[in-house]
Formats: C-alpha cells, sequence, structure tokens
C-alpha cells in the first residue's frame, strides 16, 4: 500500500464528518469522489443516507445528491435495502435517487415489494433508465408488459433504445 492511499484510509472518518457539514459543493464532490473507491466499505452509508434525505430535495443541489446517491450504491448492503427502497419510492428526491434505484437490482431478488416500485419508476423519464437496469438484475419477468409498453426514439436516444432492447431480450429469455 502506497502513502497516499494508506494517508486516505486513515481519513475516511474525517471525509465522512466533513462531507455532511455546509461546505462548498465542490469540495463535497471532491470527498465522495475518495468515498466512492471500493476499498472505503460499508461505513460512510448510513450518514450518507441520512445526509441524502436531508440534502437531496434541495434542487441546487441535484449534483452532490446524485454523487452522494453513487456513493451509497456503491457501498450498501442487502440491510440498507428497505432504507434504499423507501427513498427510490419518494419522489421528492427527483432524479438523483437513479444510482439508488439502480441498486435496488443488487439486494431484492424475490423482494416482492419492488416490482410495484419499479413499474412506477419506468414511467418517469429521468429514472427510466435505473429502473430498467434494476429490472434486468433482478430479472423481473413481471415488468415485461411495462417495459413493452415503452418506446424510445432510437434516433435521438439510442443508449436508451438499446438498453431497452437488451432488457426486453432479457427477461424474455427467462419466460
Amino acid at each position: 500500500m502506497n502513502w497516499p492511499e494508506f494517508a486516505e484510509r486513515k481519513a475516511i472518518p474525517i471525509l465522512i464528518d466533513s462531507v455532511q457539514r455546509p461546505i462548498n459543493p465542490q469540495i463535497k464532490l471532491a470527498i465522495l469522489q475518495v468515498l466512492s473507491k471500493s476499498w472505503v466499505g460499508h461505513a460512510p452509508v448510513p450518514p450518507l443516507l441520512a445526509m441524502f434525505e436531508r440534502d437531496a430535495i434541495d434542487p441546487t443541489q441535484s449534483a452532490v445528491s446524485f454523487s452522494t446517491a453513487d456513493v451509497i450504491s456503491r457501498h450498501a448492503t442487502a440491510a440498507d435495502f428497505p432504507h434504499i427502497l423507501r427513498i427510490a419510492d419518494d419522489d421528492r428526491f427527483g432524479g438523483s435517487r437513479g444510482p439508488l434505484v439502480e441498486c435496488l437490482g443488487r439486494f431484492a431478488k424475490g423482494r416482492v415489494e419492488i416490482v410495484p416500485v419499479l413499474r412506477r419508476l419506468l414511467a418517469k423519464p429521468d429514472l427510466v433508465w435505473f429502473a430498467m437496469k434494476a429490472a434486468r438484475r433482478l430479472g423481473a419477468t413481471e415488468l415485461l408488459p411495462d417495459l413493452q409498453a415503452l418506446k424510445f426514439d432510437r434516433q435521438n436516444d439510442s443508449r436508451a433504445s438499446k438498453l431497452h432492447d437488451d432488457v426486453l431480450r432479457a427477461l424474455s429469455d427467462r419466460v
């Protein structure tokens, strides 16, 4: 382990504390970038969930909120599922909850409560991408009719159209 990485590891508790304070958004983004590293582990998840719920309602904080959700999604465990599901289903948090929606696909196998949530999120233009990825990862064949009803402009939205086709193919193969 080299010195900078060692120093970053020792600083994790300080960074977790600092990111929750009212500071410059650029500094928060820099701290979140460090907290997104794979070796950080689960430690930042509970305080970041609380921070996300507090800050994501503010539209001026969308970049920070999206980055916070991304860090949470990287380090969350199955124990965090109920909290993440509640956030994913809450429209107050807008599009910044996208990474949390996608993250549900990691922990929700066999949990029937996720299907109605994903069904609602598939209808939201700012979250459809994340909901499709979660549905594919879950193998949620119950969502096939909802997915088949979605239409994408192949010319102007080719990435979403390709993902849509991939998800439909993957789920249809499971039926």
